[in-house]
């Protein structure tokens, strides 16, 4: 994908920003910083969903025809006019900084009112307000996430992985999903794509039952994903689509070639700290492009920082920096990390002017942004633990660079290790998304 113009100028965030510790034992809704200017937007419709007779469609698609798309034009250009007062990331929690006014408005902003509706909520909903698009598991109620079964695409036009019971009235194929109160496990599963052709793909829909942290679909290595070809999905959210809504106009002939009868490995990490048995199982909905609309590829980010272990009582900022030797445009962004992050911030230094363009509070279920000409994200509010993001195209140049951190509280009375898939125990810090341009992976 290109942007749209140049000259794209990336607006302020946050009106104010602070790191002020707060003890919470490592609950996702601790929380730290100063109270922000500027005005939120009016929320947006609650998008209809689809009922339990209903084909799942595409996200962004016409029912029955997903991801016929048109091409796009432009350039990408990097952001320019950023304010000059922004926080920096540090290895120690800071006090509150001050912050300028919001600077000049992105070009790609729009005019008029935009083709999909504001809203003032991440582009992802939580599992309470937002309904699957088909119900189809039915364990008869003994297990919780019935209602996060979604069926496969119609034939022909896209494929599903799917993990879990064949059988639900049989009790012997339950109990192999299972997972008792006060376990984990992090599991690798050979998969193989469901097209017999070379296709391309870009719409994916992700669901996973409760107790599920996250899932990962890449090619190549069946033992671990960091070592795959290339990651080709995921999410650490119950209930996701990638992307949301209507695309963008210059989000117009995205597509992702995939090989027919593609080798892949599907990641699952579970963890269980309820008091009552949770079934594991996931979904994974891939939706066909037409080749022929095809004009933009989109790749990787994927940026894991460096860390280190965490003492009782220890209360540190995890950091990653990455220098942006490409031209790039960042379509979508969350952080992944564990339960003793009571922060997540990601950063663009453009110019060497540093602005905030993500922060999240929630752990169990990261808020996802997109960043394009129609989609207005809502300002972070650190004292309200709403999560925030810059609205507008994210535009990537030489010279540019990413940051992100990770503030991690320990309030428990064992050490916390880092880099391990424990969700209670370990921590990580890891920014990722989709981009037009060259995968973008690094591990610190």
């Amino acid at each position: 994908m290109t942007a749209k113009g140049p000259g794209t100028n990336l607006g302020l965030l946050f009106a104010s920003v602070s790191l002020l510790a707060v003890a919470c034992g490592g609950d996702h809704n601790a929380t730290t910083g100063g109270v922000p200017t500027a005005v939120v937007p009016a929320p947006g419709t609650v998008p209809t969903v689809a009922g339990p007779t209903s084909q799942p469609t595409a996200p962004g698609a016409a029912a029955q025809n997903p991801g016929t798309v048109s091409t796009s034009t432009g350039t990408s250009a990097g952001p320019t006019g950023a304010p000059t007062n922004v926080v920096p990331p540090s290895t120690t929690p800071t006090t509150p900084t001050a912050m300028t006014s919001p600077g000049t408005v992105p070009a790609t902003t729009p005019t008029t009112a935009p083709t999909t509706t504001p809203t003032a909520v991440p582009t992802t909903t939580t599992p309470s307000t937002a309904a699957p698009t088909v119900v189809c598991g039915d364990t008869h109620g003994m297990y919780q996430g019935d209602e996060y079964c979604i069926l496969p695409p119609p034939e022909g036009q896209g494929f599903q992985i799917h993990w879990g019971p064949s059988d639900y009235d049989d009790p012997d194929e339950l109990a192999k999903y299972v997972i008792n109160p006060g376990q984990e496990e992090n599991i690798f599963v050979p998969e193989t794509s469901g097209n017999t052709t070379q296709v391309y793909y870009y719409p994916r829909q992700y669901r996973m039952r409760p107790g599920s942290h996250h899932m990962i679909i890449s090619e190549g290595s069946t033992t671990n994903p960091f070592a795959a070809t290339r990651r080709l999905g995921g999410s650490q959210n119950e209930s996701r689509d990638n992307p949301e809504g209507t695309p963008a106009p210059e989000n117009k002939g995205i597509g992702i070639p995939l090989a027919a009868n593609d080798s892949l490995t599907l990641n699952l990490h579970h963890f269980n700290d309820t008091d009552t048995p949770l079934l594991k199982e996931s979904w994974i909905n891939f939706w066909y492009v037409d080749p022929s609309t095809v004009t933009q590829t989109a790749n990787e980010l994927y940026l894991f920082a460096a860390g280190q272990s965490v003492p009782p009582g220890g209360h540190v900022v995890f950091t990653g920096k990455q220098a942006i030797t490409n031209q790039a445009r960042i379509l979508s962004m969350y952080g992944h990390r564990h339960a003793s992050t009571v922060r997540f911030t990601a950063y663009l230094t453009h110019n060497g002017t540093k602005t905030p363009v993500y922060q999240d509070f929630n752990w169990e279920e990261p808020s996802v942004f997109e960043f394009n000409s129609t989609t207005t994200n809502p300002p972070a509010d650190p004292t309200m633990k709403v999560a925030g993001a810059y609205s507008g195209d994210l535009n990537l140049v030489p010279g540019d660079e990413l940051d992100w951190e990770c503030e991690v509280e320990n309030t428990t009375s064992m050490t916390i290790t880092y880099g391990q898939n424990e969700a209670l125990n370990s921590e990580m810090c890891i920014l990722i998304g989709d981009l037009i341009g060259p995968a973008l992976i690094a591990f610190l």
